[in-house]
């Protein structure tokens, strides 16, 4: 997989919740995947650039289950504008 350059992966990712509204990381690579398919960030990639990026803030955490076992918490992201 090609990694996109962080500039145009903060401009997609602004884009995709302005159009989707607040989003969890998951809600974020489904819109990835739904577009660019071949170019899907890794989730990582994804969280590096949501939690180190100002214009992104966490509005809401909730509870997922966790692909071990149990659950672990997961955050919704939107926009600080």
């Amino acid at each position: 997989m090609m990694h996109m350059a962080k500039k145009r992966l903060i401009k997609f990712i602004k884009t995709a919740l302005r159009e989707e509204g607040d989003l969890s990381i998951d809600g974020i690579i489904h819109v990835f995947k739904d577009k660019w398919p071949r170019q899907t960030p890794s989730t990582a990639e994804i969280a590096s650039i949501l939690t180190k990026s100002p214009e992104f803030i966490v509005i809401d955490t909730f509870k997922k289950p966790s692909t071990v076992g149990g659950t672990h918490s997961a955050n919704i992201w939107g926009l600080n504008e």
